[in-house]
């Protein structure tokens, strides 16, 4: 037999080390493989019903492998005489394992009164016995006194052969090429006797062989790594060529402010005159940054209106002359007609649902006020953006693809306007009513706030049904919460009421509507997972008071926003007011106080019916003034 292979554990003869605490830890890792084997075969799940014949035959090849050669069974008994109390103990807990578990099947088939089960637990139960036994008989083979060297026994790898004994060499031991097998070693031969003069024969003295010079290793050749490739140099900047001379009279754009402030806000270019010698006067009519004030206006040009040191809390007018009407222009030039409702894009435009126009507004960054979608006319039509019509338009709610989606309140619909202008019903008939399901049968009745949640899904406040309806991205329409029917009534959604609720948002972990319920003069929470609706803030009596939620009083509450922190802002219309509710259920004054028209900090400012309020993405709050025909802001984060 090989001893290539003993045990599952590979092993050659000298190839690996010549070290003999290595050769000793293989030689006890194959010993404790004999007990290893035994013990896993009466532990396996199938108990003496199955029995591996890999783990067999590696535990009987260790045995059989090391009592045929010399050299496994030298260190073997060297292993074994070092460890035998641990191989001894091996071997016992084997045994025992074998002896329980066979006995437990034993019993267990003799009290189902399975004979033939019993019959091949018993079978099974032998061949462990023998294999066991088969292990302890070769340990002690092993461990038996064998010819002594150089009659029929040669030493092994690193012992050299004293008085018939293999003793460790004590130095000049002969090196074996690696890579020897055993069949290759050559054996020793006894020395003839040499007759002296008298016929008596004396051994010759025994002479060792002259230990082979170790090969010298031949040198590794150097590793030639690659040249690298020349990293290429940065072709040099052009030189500034000389501004050569200008042709009298001629006029370009100039600027001499700050970097990264021109034609921002307030800043604008200047204009430049070529003089008489052909080169450029000074800039002049460029307007430059200058410090913050609260007056909507964005003085230093840093792209944010009423920002910085001491503006929290200011409020100023960014849009709308403060009458009623229809025009675009520049900030306080324009003018809106009612509107209610307003949306912020990540970059700060806003679209504002100009109601009694029919249109709806976009403002860009620096203040200028277009007509994004709808031709004034009092309508319903789909089609591009500026031949469309609308009817009173309210809620407004942008997509994170750019398309804005429109409560079209008195057509009874939602639409929207794409990125490319088109106009579009998504949902419903346009007959008013309330009706589920698919988008062409879809009822509501004057539907108003809308919001998305991050799914998409869109939700409705629907307004004259006294409910709040789930659209989803492919435009079919869900009960969420309300009975149908005019009323307050905390509970189970389909048995709760709201009395015409306007204002919708949602929380920032997207677990909770919060419902501006106008006619009931409270603020709602709809919990999302089962439509579950309660009170959040207010008595349900109109009035003005700041007080924890639950003893605070409102006024017709329409739009709603919530930040981040879940702090809830409310446009308390009747109250003039901007109110706050905190996330530990405090409510506060923002801003406002008595009706009017007038810009400011906190309760100096003056709103007449604020109906709309969204967050922007500095943080910052903007209001649409609906009486007063106008979009504020109300600086939060200066």
């Amino acid at each position: 037999m090989s001893c290539q292979r003993c045990g599952g554990f590979r092993w050659s003869c000298g190839r690996a080390s010549r070290r003999e605490d290595v050769w000793d830890d293989w030689v006890w890792a194959e010993v404790v493989v004999i007990s290893f084997h035994a013990q896993k075969v009466a532990f396996s799940p199938k108990g003496a019903n199955f029995i591996s014949s890999l783990d067999l035959a590696q535990t009987l090849s260790v045995v059989v492998c090391c009592v045929n050669d010399d050299v496994c069974r030298h260190l073997f008994l060297r292993v074994l005489k070092a460890n035998v109390v641990l191989v001894l103990f091996d071997v016992w807990q084997g045994s025992v394992h074998t002896i329980c578990f066979s006995a437990m099947l034993i019993s267990d088939a003799l009290h189902k009164k399975e004979i033939s089960r019993l019959s091949t637990t018993l079978y099974k139960s032998t061949i462990l016995w023998l294999c066991l036994m088969a292990c302890v008989l070769g340990l002690l083979w092993t461990g038996c006194e064998r010819p002594l060297c150089g009659q029929s026994q040669t030493c092994p790898t690193q012992t050299q052969c004293v008085a018939g004994r293999c003793v460790p060499c004590s130095g000049g031991c002969e090196e074996r090429t690696v890579g020897l097998e055993r069949n290759d070693i050559e054996p020793e031969v006894a020395p003839e006797p040499i007759a002296d003069e008298a016929g008596v024969s004396t051994p010759e003295p025994e002479i060792l062989p002259e230990p082979r010079p170790e090969p010298t290793p031949e040198p590794l050749p150097e590793e030639v790594l690659p040249e690298p490739f020349p990293e290429p140099l940065p072709e040099p900047l052009p030189e500034p060529q000389p501004e050569g001379p200008c042709v009298e009279g001629a006029e370009r754009s100039c600027y001499t402010g700050p970097t990264g402030t021109r034609e921002k806000g307030r800043c604008h270019d200047g204009r430049q005159r070529c003089l008489a010698d052909g080169t450029w006067g000074s800039c002049a009519g460029d307007v430059l940054p200058k410090a913050e004030q609260c007056d909507g206006v964005d003085e230093d040009c840093n792209g944010r209106i009423d920002d910085g040191p001491g503006m929290l809390g200011c409020v100023s007018t960014i849009a709308g002359d403060g009458t009623q009407g229809f025009a675009d222009g520049q900030g306080k030039q324009a003018k809106f007609n009612y509107p209610t409702e307003l949306a912020v894009a990540p970059d700060g435009t806003i679209f504002v649902a100009d109601t009694v126009n029919h249109r709806i507004r976009k403002i860009d960054l620096r203040g200028q006020v277009t007509t994004y979608a709808g031709d004034g006319t009092d309508g319903y039509r789909d089609g591009p953006a500026m031949q469309a019509q609308f009817s009173r338009p309210g809620g407004l709610a942008l997509a994170p693809d750019g398309t804005l989606y429109v409560s079209d309140t008195v057509n009874h619909v939602i639409r929207r306007i794409l990125v490319n202008g088109q106009v579009e019903t998504f949902t419903g008939s346009g007959a008013p009513g309330y009706q589920d399901g698919e988008p062409s049968i879809v009822r509501f009745y004057f539907p108003a706030s809308i919001v998305f949640d991050r799914n998409r899904n869109l939700y409705v406040a629907d307004t004259v049904n006294h409910a709040i309806r789930k659209v989803d991205p492919k435009g079919k329409v869900s009960f969420v919460a309300g009975e149908v029917l005019e009323g307050f009534a905390n509970g189970p959604a389909k048995v709760a009421r709201f009395n015409s609720p306007v204002g919708i948002t949602i929380d920032a972990k997207q677990q909770n509507l919060f419902i501006g319920d106008n006619g009931n003069h409270l603020i709602r929470k709809v919990r999302l997972s089962d439509g579950y609706v309660t009170t959040y803030a207010g008595t349900g009596s109109r009035g003005f008071r700041d007080a924890d939620s639950l003893n605070s009083l409102f006024y017709s509450p329409l739009g709603l926003a919530m930040d981040a922190t879940n702090t809830l802002f409310v446009a308390d219309s009747v109250n003039h007011r901007i109110r706050s509710i905190s996330p530990f259920g405090f409510v506060s004054t923002v801003a406002g106080s008595t009706r009017g028209n007038v810009d400011g900090y906190g309760n100096l400012a003056k709103f007449g019916g604020p109906s709309g309020v969204q967050l922007g993405p500095h943080g910052d709050l903007f209001v649409v003034d609906f009486s007063n025909h106008s979009v504020r802001k109300i600086t939060i984060n200066p």
